[in-house]
């Protein structure tokens, strides 16, 4: 019952921030709403020709609709984060102003814990009892800063929604074992820390790790874990579906009924 009672809550507040989507400034101007995405070189768009446009936090919505400002920093883990939303002030201040949250972290806690980078290098990658420990602490930590990290943003920003995107894994299943084992891990880490932050905070799940499996080829950058373009708008596609399946419908006298690449009508 307390699972059903968070989820009612998020959507009562999803459906009373959007039920009037067009801001008004004191002169009857619209203003577009303020979105705040945080996370790591994901967020930012690394490894894209043009990350300040092709990173998925530009692609929610447009440019009428939200506002973005795009706080990805690569290479960072959630204790990097978690220091930046209670100390920053610029971080802070972007919170207290957003209306709309996004939060994508995790993924260098568990590469930095396996040793990704130096694995994809050399090709090698060996699961060991003391690997596996590693990873079950770097879950746990993970799981203790996303939730303080929350915690944070809510003290700043009761009513936002946060949109929390779990982990998408960019290898697959596949019959190399040291292969295999990685995404064993990324399982693990999903369904042990993620998935139970999600609902314990009343976060909105956005589910990358389903978007992506089975579309690695065509989701991740030859030869490295970040997304390409078409990955960036798989994972912007899972916000907007949520936004759309929130928002009031289109006025009937709407110049742009038709959805558009992303499904969304006119928004």
């Amino acid at each position: 019952m307390k699972r059903y009672t968070i989820v009612l809550v998020v959507m009562l507040l999803f459906s009373t921030f959007f039920s009037g989507f067009a801001l008004a400034n004191e002169d009857g101007v619209e203003q577009p709403h303020k979105l705040v995405a945080l996370g790591d070189s994901i967020t930012y768009g690394s490894g894209l020709g043009n990350p300040s446009s092709e990173a998925f936090p530009y692609l929610i919505g447009n440019a009428a609709s939200l506002d973005v400002t795009n706080l990805g920093k690569p290479g960072w883990t959630s204790g990097q984060l978690l220091t930046a939303v209670k100390s920053d002030v610029s971080f802070m201040e972007a919170i207290a102003a957003a209306d709309v949250i996004t939060l994508n972290i995790g993924g260098n806690d568990l590469f930095q814990a396996v040793g990704v980078q130096e694995a994809l290098a050399t090709g090698k990658f060996e699961s060991t009892p003391e690997l596996e420990e590693k990873v079950r602490a770097a879950g746990l930590q993970l799981g203790k800063n996303l939730g303080e990290i929350i915690g944070a943003i809510r003290a700043q920003a009761p009513t936002a929604p946060i949109v929390l995107y779990n982990i998408y894994n960019p290898f697959g299943p596949s019959e190399v074992p040291s292969l295999q084992t990685l995404y064993e891990y990324g399982e693990q880490v999903n369904s042990m820390v993620i998935g139970p932050i999600q609902t314990a905070t009343g976060s909105i799940l956005a589910n990358a790790y389903s978007a992506f499996s089975g579309n690695q080829a065509s989701y991740i950058i030859p030869g490295d874990v970040h997304p390409n373009v078409a990955g960036h708008q798989a994972l912007a596609s899972l916000v907007n579906n949520i936004l759309f399946d929130l928002l009031p419908e289109e006025d009937p006298g709407t110049e742009n009924p038709d959805p558009d690449e992303t499904g969304r009508a006119g928004w």
